[in-house]
């Protein structure tokens, strides 16, 4: 099998795993996903910040939950890059897609939360989530283009 089908299938693969994991904390009521951040966060608390007022993990809470945003969506773009970046065709479309679709599957997965109890939808959110995807996306981007580059040269010697 081609290598380009094994990336492509492990990338689609990836993504999908991405969009299941930020439906399934989508899913949950606001006291479940607190639960699950303040524990983790609680965890990071005592390993590297225990002598923080307790006053500041709220803040700190907030801060990871958005951060947490941000970095799925990254990896859930960069994936979608790498698949897309199997196929024919100019870079910037594929990636300009790329972030387009997370920009809506981010505005969905808000809407979506809306649903849920205790959960609201919130565009910040989503501006956040499209950040991220545009980081997931810029390093596939220069990874991507410094392969080819690098097999020009190596392919035009």
């Amino acid at each position: 099998m081609p290598k380009r089908i094994i990336v492509r299938c492990l990338a689609l693969l990836a993504a999908v795993v991405c969009m299941l994991a930020i439906f399934f904390f989508s899913s949950q009521d606001i006291w479940k996903s607190k639960d699950i951040s303040g524990s983790l966060l609680q965890l990071v608390f005592q390993k590297f910040f225990s002598g923080l007022p307790a006053e500041r993990f709220e803040t700190a809470n907030f801060i990871f939950r958005k951060c947490a945003h941000f970095c799925i969506y990254a990896g859930l773009s960069a994936c979608a890059a790498v698949f897309l970046s199997t196929f024919r065709g100019k870079l910037r479309w594929k990636f300009g897609l790329t972030v387009l679709v997370s920009f809506i599957y981010a505005a969905l997965d808000e809407w979506h939360q809306t649903f849920v109890s205790g959960r609201t939808g919130s565009f910040r959110d989503v501006m956040i989530d499209t950040c991220g995807a545009l980081l997931g996306v810029t390093i596939v981007f220069f990874v991507v283009r410094r392969s080819i580059r690098k097999k020009l040269r190596t392919d035009g010697c």
